[in-house]
């Protein structure tokens, strides 16, 4: 897999793209739920701990959640809510360690309990690109769209699936379906830069990346050190890009932010 896609995922998928964001994407604040078993906790708990104190805090709410559950006979829609939001938050724990097939399960069980939640799939598709099993990301990414239309981030999420399939049309289509639902993002300008490229339109391309870094300079940056772990700037195209795609992302580090240039 290609170093730079996990940065520039978590770029688009982070950054504040809509004005009126999807439901609950992304906000984990709602895990201060109310409920009546599984007792609410405020978010700024787990912001606290490094992940793997969070795994297993969260290990140990759920069993306690579970067994409250079992003691009543049943669990309310809120306690089912609310365990989703916790297999969610532990998915995401899982994925900062690198554990991708724990944070894929965690991610499926969130879903299981709460098929409406889009974070899930937009993050359970990360991950599965982490493992390389892109068709099964882009489902994901098609099921956050269908649930999420307006939502430029997993259009974003598409189109960068759709690069690492080669189906360059498809996902040029889907970036300036992202951009046109959140015009000026520079996350979203670079990636469909990218689809450009990898489209042969290499000007138009150079163009979208140079509107990303006029609007948010530490963009390039984070790029810079992405291209220089995968070896840019040493010979031939690592991963799965393209020369096309090499190409036009050199030259536009090479243009760098203010004050910046090639290394």
């Amino acid at each position: 897999m290609n170093p730079l896609l996990p940065a520039l995922l978590l770029t688009i998928l982070l950054a504040a793209c809509a004005p009126e964001p999807a439901p609950r994407w992304g906000d984990r604040s709602t895990a201060t739920v109310s409920h009546n078993i599984c007792a609410p906790y405020d978010r700024s708990l787990l912001d606290g701990m490094d992940p793997q104190a969070q795994v297993t805090w969260l290990t140990e709410r759920m069993k306690t959640c579970r067994a409250a559950c079992e003691a009543a006979g049943t669990c309310n829609d809120d306690d089912t809510a609310a365990m989703a939001i916790d297999f969610y938050n532990r998915a995401n724990a899982q994925g900062e360690l690198g554990r991708h097939g724990e944070a894929v399960a965690d991610y499926s069980r969130s879903l299981a309990l709460d098929p409406t939640f889009v974070p899930a799939y937009a993050q359970r598709a990360m991950e599965l690109i982490a493992m390389d099993r892109f068709t099964e990301a882009l489902a994901d990414a098609d099921a956050a769209i269908a649930r999420a239309p307006n939502d430029p981030r997993p259009h974003g999420l598409r189109c960068l699936v759709l690069l690492e399939l080669k189906q360059h049309k498809e996902a040029l289509a889907a970036c300036a379906t992202a951009t046109g639902l959140a015009p000026g993002v520079p996350a979203l300008q670079m990636i469909h830069g990218m689809a450009l490229a990898r489209d042969g339109q290499e000007e138009a391309a150079l163009t979208q990346m140079e509107q990303a870094i006029a609007a948010d300079p530490t963009v390039v940056s984070v790029l810079q050190e992405q291209m220089r772990k995968a070896g840019y700037h040493a010979g031939p195209a690592s991963g799965s890009y393209d020369q096309a795609t090499q190409d036009a992302l050199a030259k536009w580090i090479a243009a760098g932010a203010p004050g910046e240039g090639s290394t």
